[in-house]
């Protein structure tokens, strides 16, 4: 099993071992497929299709099928699966919920696939009484600007919220672990083979089986990144474009050019928002207030006539909104002025220049 290098679907439903650990996971079982998983990350998307076949299957335990009429079945199994897009398996649901009883033996078998219908050696059929689906609830974090917030999922996996974000997760989450997100996370995720972890942020979705990282997707027009710390990740835009990521690594995305690009990281530019750091390295003066808007709860209101030139360069460790201001005009032509909840940007005079 260690030279298992699948290409497709069907290589894993034709693979004894994997359906031995679909059908009677054991310990060590879990452990291999845990460890393939971790060395094959481009491959769990391909792994987890397969799993949810197999689990959709059901063998009758008084029929018994060799080798080459499982994997007749399997086969015929994937091509139709494939040929069957969802509003099609919906319409064959509905239908069949209608029927009366329909009961069709195969020769060598009966199997029932939920949702999936195909004609060959044996046509499966789905069962009377079809269950009622409960529908699935979204549990919703918001945290408002100017704090952060530390949540622990059903999974144990823990989730660091920056300011000015909100995630989500649904209350089938033991089964589908999936989480939204609007803004920035850190993610520790608790690893598990069988339920591969997946963040949906905006543009791109996320991947994971057991790993830490960072993922920021504020609606802003900025960069999207997913920068990882510890493990291995797949990032996959709804353009078609993906990236794999390890320690060390991230991949910023612009959603108007579609462009992807993968390199190394400062941590502390990037992730050091969980750890009281605010770090600029050549940063945009709107990106600067930006940032300073969402950290502080505060909002920045610059003179229409100011033309803001230049790149701005510092770093600051859980510092006060005041102490940062003065770092801002000590290194800049500009004036900052306080208001309640606002702070007002002007270009100096030269009275104001000491």
């Amino acid at each position: 099993m260690n030279g298992f290098h699948p290409r497709s679907i069907e290589d894993f439903l034709k693979c004894a071992d994997f359906i031995d650990w679909i059908n009677n996971p054991k310990p060590n079982t879990d452990k291999f497929w845990e460890d393939w998983c971790a060395r094959n990350p481009d491959k769990i998307n391909m792994l987890q299709h397969a799993r949810e076949l197999l689990q959709g299957m059901k063998l009758e335990e008084n029929n018994k099928l060799d080798k080459k009429e499982r994997n007749q079945i399997l086969e015929k199994l994937i091509i139709e699966n494939r040929a069957y897009n969802r509003r099609r398996i919906t319409e064959y649901r509905e239908k069949m919920s209608r029927s009366t009883s329909i009961r069709i033996r195969a020769v060598a078998a009966s199997v029932v696939l939920i949702g999936v219908l195909f004609f060959g050696r044996s046509l499966l059929t789905e069962k009377e009484n079809t269950p009622v689906h409960n529908e699935i609830s979204w549990v919703t974090k918001v945290v408002p600007r100017g704090i952060k917030k530390v949540f622990t999922l059903p999974d144990n996996s823990v989730v660091t919220v920056n300011s000015g974000s909100e995630f989500s997760y649904s209350s089938d989450f033991s089964n589908d672990r999936m989480v939204k997100l609007k803004g920035q996370a850190f993610f520790e995720v608790t690893s598990d083979p069988k339920r591969p972890f997946r963040v949906v942020s905006k543009d791109i979705t996320t991947m994971v089986l057991g790993t830490s990282f960072d993922m920021k997707a504020y609606d802003d027009g900025s960069d999207l990144h997913v920068a990882v710390v510890s493990g291995k990740v797949e990032v996959k835009t709804e353009v078609g474009l993906n990236s794999l990521l390890t320690k060390g690594e991230v991949s910023f995305y612009n959603p108007e050019l579609q462009a992807m690009q993968k390199t190394d990281y400062d941590y502390e530019e990037l992730i050091g928002w969980k750890d009281k750091i605010i770090k600029f390295d050549r940063a945009s003066y709107n990106e600067v207030f930006r940032v300073l808007s969402n950290w502080y709860d505060i909002d920045f209101i610059v003179d229409p006539s100011l033309r803001l030139r230049g790149k701005y360069t510092a770093k600051f460790k859980d510092q006060s909104l005041p102490n940062v201001i003065i770092g801002l005009e000590h290194s800049s032509n500009l004036k900052f002025e306080f208001q309640g909840k606002q702070v007002l940007v002007s270009r100096k005079q030269q009275n104001d220049i000491k």
